[in-house]
Parts: C-alpha cells; sequence; structure tokens
C-alpha cells in the first residue's frame, strides 16, 4: 500500500477534529480546547501572512518590478535542489 503524507493544513485540521471529539466524550477541558483553537488560529495567520507576501511579490513580479536583494523560496521537506525558485530579479 503506497503511503501518502499529508500536509500540515491537514494534520492540522485533524488535530482540531480530534479536539472536538475529545470535547463530546468529555475527555478535554475548556481551556484545552481553546489553546488548540489559539494555536490553530496562529498557525493558519500564518499561512494566510505568507500567501499574501507570495501574491504581492508574484503581482510585482508580473508587473515588471524586479529586485536583485529578494528571492522568495517555498518553504518545503524538498531537497535543496528540488526548491523551485519563484522569483528572481
Amino acid at each position: 500500500m503506497m503511503s501518502v503524507k499529508m500536509t500540515d493544513m491537514q494534520v492540522l485540521r485533524n488535530s482540531l477534529f480530534d479536539e472536538l471529539s475529545r470535547l463530546k466524550r468529555g475527555t478535554s477541558t475548556a481551556e484545552e480546547a481553546n489553546a488548540v483553537v489559539k494555536i490553530s488560529n496562529s498557525i493558519v495567520s500564518t499561512y494566510n501572512t505568507e500567501i499574501k507576501a507570495v501574491e504581492t511579490i508574484t503581482n510585482a513580479h508580473d508587473k515588471g518590478y524586479h529586485n536583485q536583494e529578494l528571492e522568495l523560496f517555498e518553504d518545503t521537506d524538498k531537497e535543496p535542489s528540488e526548491i523551485k525558485r519563484i522569483t528572481k530579479g
């Protein structure tokens, strides 16, 4: 059977659903659930910030603006030789 690695967002989603299940079973407290939600919100906020940064740099690049000092790389577990340079002035 082939193993498929989950993305960080899938792991986060599963963690949230696990916490909901714990609450339903009564094996989690409101404080624990609240902490999980706060951490999850922080993670999602970080992803949104990264997405906005990539969109902004890509839009600037598409409009012809280039900055030799700015290089944007994917955040990935890939080998360095497999990392794709998104923008390069």
